[in-house]
């Protein structure tokens, strides 16, 4: 079940959008001690300022979820391969993530954004080595508990050199951090794309 509030307003330079949406989950499954309930509770907020028709100014923030699958959560063991097992956690809890956004347009065409995401609770695919008889096998489970930092800085810039001659400029710049029970990990990632059009 879910309902949702949401509250507009219009200014002559700025325009404001927020709401709060409300969720309730359960589920059961026959056969098994298993049961899943929670309540959630997501809000979110999107602001733009625009002083002169030139420049434009967007901040959003939020706060998302990555829902458990059913299948996740089943505590049973089902042969994936002649090699691989797979078996649910009825043990996962949904990951949670906050979300804020910084965008620059300037002139409806050149734009700067700033993303910055973070989470406690990821769920991730696990591995291990199990033996049922003699036979060693890979059992593939899921665990949360997954830590992730992510910060992405995107710059778009179009030049038009000609009538017939026109540019596209991108740059891009991610730093993202994973943290785990076992080992940190760190990404750090540099891109630059450009687009040439003739006509």
């Amino acid at each position: 079940q879910a309902t949702y509030l949401k509250y507009e307003r219009s200014q002559k330079t700025w325009d404001l959008t927020a709401g709060i949406r409300a969720e309730y989950n359960k589920a059961s499954a026959e056969g098994y001690d298993f049961s899943y309930h929670h309540f959630d509770l997501f809000p979110s907020v999107y602001f733009s300022y625009h002083p002169v028709d030139r420049h434009q100014i967007n901040l959003s923030a939020s706060r998302r979820t990555q829902r458990v699958r059913f299948n996740q959560l089943l505590p049973y063991r089902y042969y994936f391969s002649r090699y691989t097992i797979q078996e649910g956690n009825p043990l996962l809890r949904p990951n949670y993530s906050n979300h804020l956004n910084l965008r620059y347009l300037l002139m409806k065409k050149y734009s700067l954004s700033l993303n910055y995401v973070w989470s406690n609770n990821g769920i991730e695919s696990y591995n291990r080595t199990t033996t049922i008889g003699d036979q060693q096998l890979t059992s593939s489970t899921y665990i949360d508990g997954v830590k992730a930092r992510y910060f992405n800085l995107n710059a778009y810039v179009p030049v038009k050199i000609s009538s017939k001659w026109s540019m596209t400029n991108q740059f891009r710049l991610s730093n993202n951090r994973f943290h785990t029970s076992e080992t940190p990990i760190r990404t750090f990632n540099c891109s630059i794309y450009n687009k040439q059009t003739t006509t």
